[in-house]
């Protein structure tokens, strides 16, 4: 008991707990770790933008809880949460990542850190959207029980 109570006193403190990350900061930096990785320099566009199309599916199914994972680019404009974000927008982002990923189109490094520029004001958008009809939504549960 002695030697066990000892050891226990030298170990280092647990450390504290991270303060948790909302959808939207773990997007971003999934989005930054992506970028980090110059996968567009190196001539891996298909690469780079499998990887957004993951990143920005899986972002929208957390926040919106739609399963865009299995869905083809015109499903997911058809969703039902284009009308929270800019639609001809979103259309041009899946259309681009289709080219890039199905039928090799090769775009240029710039092109494609705009694009992720892109996907980052899309998401921030859906992410802003979703959060005010979750305010709504709570508000609308507060009035109702008063």
């Amino acid at each position: 008991y002695r030697r066990r109570k000892a050891r226990l006193a030298l170990r280092p403190a647990p450390p504290a707990p991270a303060p948790s990350l909302s959808e939207l900061q773990r997007y971003e930096m999934a989005l930054d770790a992506l970028n980090a990785r110059h996968l567009p320099e190196q001539g891996l566009q298909r690469e780079y933008y499998t990887e957004l199309d993951i990143l920005s599916r899986t972002f929208v199914r957390t926040t919106t809880g739609i399963d865009t994972l299995e869905m083809t680019s015109r499903a997911l404009i058809q969703a039902g949460f284009h009308t929270l974000v800019d639609e001809q927008k979103l259309d041009e982002l899946t259309e681009r990542v289709d080219l890039a990923k199905f039928a090799k189109v090769v775009y240029t490094p710039s092109e494609a850190e705009s694009d992720s520029k892109h996907w980052l004001r899309v998401a921030q958008a859906l992410y802003q959207a979703t959060q005010e009809k979750v305010g709504a939504t709570e508000t609308e549960k507060k009035g109702g029980n008063a």
